[in-house]
């Protein structure tokens, strides 16, 4: 994680935490502060807000269970999840019809 150091140390970002686990490997970094400015560390329980963050992390957290074999990407969508063609962006609707 010496890779997201330099972030702090240039000031492109006050503070951070980096979490990475795999299996019972988990490694916890914080390195900053909790503001530009500030002098009170970055606490490892920060509280961050994650915007729109929702769509690449379930992304990246089915791509991992398929690496895992827990499904593969061809399998078929669950019950109640519905599944349309598309052939175009212009043919979505924000309305899901």
């Amino acid at each position: 994680m010496s890779n997201l150091a330099g972030y702090v140390e240039r000031g492109a970002l006050p503070g951070l935490i980096a979490l990475v686990a795999r299996g019972d490997d988990v490694q916890v970094d914080v390195l900053g502060t909790k503001a530009l400015g500030d002098t009170e560390p970055m606490p490892r329980d920060a509280i961050f807000r994650i915007a729109s963050l929702t769509k690449p992390v379930t992304a990246a957290a089915a791509m991992i269970l398929a690496d895992d074999g827990v499904y593969g990407t061809a399998a078929p969508a669950p019950c109640g999840v519905r599944t349309a063609p598309v052939t175009s962006p212009a043919s979505c609707s924000r309305s899901g019809r």
